[in-house]
């Protein structure tokens, strides 16, 4: 499902992964981090942070210049639509930054264990389903399964898929959220849907062209 390069570690795919297409021609596209939205039941935010979220905005600096990486993760967070974990309210810790949300969800006689990703480029929507938790052990430690698909100008993927995940992430945020994140996660999701609907009347476009040259 993912053009290119094979990757095995599931933080990989926090970054945008160019085709070797895109290399081959020398037109890397610019990825800008628009968004994105991520449900877990066990969480860790300093990981979450230095890992995960440092790699979806794609720092340029690191943790050993202190000043200088927070300065740059600051200018990054504040251009983006939304930031959004649900997490179970068993692992919720409240320590989250101001520039994205972490959300609390309660369950009736149960747990929230669903564990996905959606995470949103300029050029890039990435739609991650897999079994691990947001932690240090179940990023890099355990044995995990995932699936990763892309969608992007040109992609085959059924966009289906991605909007049922959609809707499914929006009845938790409507449920468990408050106006301030409801809002912003529409915004998103809406950004989202705008760039697969231009997407597929590209794909569309592309093959009557076809048809009629046939």
């Amino acid at each position: 499902m993912i053009e290119g390069k094979y990757h095995q570690n599931i933080l990989d795919y926090w970054s945008p992964v160019f085709s070797s297409n895109e290399k081959d021609l020398g037109n890397i596209i610019s990825y800008n981090p628009i968004g994105f939205f991520s449900t877990t039941y066990s969480w860790e935010t300093e990981f979450f942070e230095e890992e995960c979220l440092s790699r979806f905005l794609m720092m340029e600096s690191d943790l050993d210049s202190p000043l200088e990486y927070e300065v740059e993760q600051e200018i990054r967070l504040r251009e983006l639509i939304c930031g959004l974990i649900v997490t179970d309210q068993h692992s919720y810790n409240g320590k989250k930054n101001l520039r994205w949300d972490l959300l609390p969800c309660r369950i009736s006689n149960g747990i929230m264990h669903s564990k996905i990703s959606i995470l949103c480029w300029s050029g890039l929507v990435r739609l991650i389903i897999g079994s691990a938790n947001i932690t240090e052990v179940g990023y890099c430690r355990n044995q995990e399964v995932f699936g990763v698909i892309d969608y992007k100008a040109g992609y085959d993927h059924d966009p289906e898929i991605i909007r049922t995940v959609l809707e499914y992430s929006k009845s938790l945020v409507e449920k468990f959220g408050h106006k301030i994140v409801n809002e912003r996660f529409i915004k998103l999701a809406s950004y989202i849907e705008s760039m697969l609907n231009n997407w597929n009347n590209s794909v569309n476009r592309r093959k009557d062209a076809i048809r009629h040259l046939k």
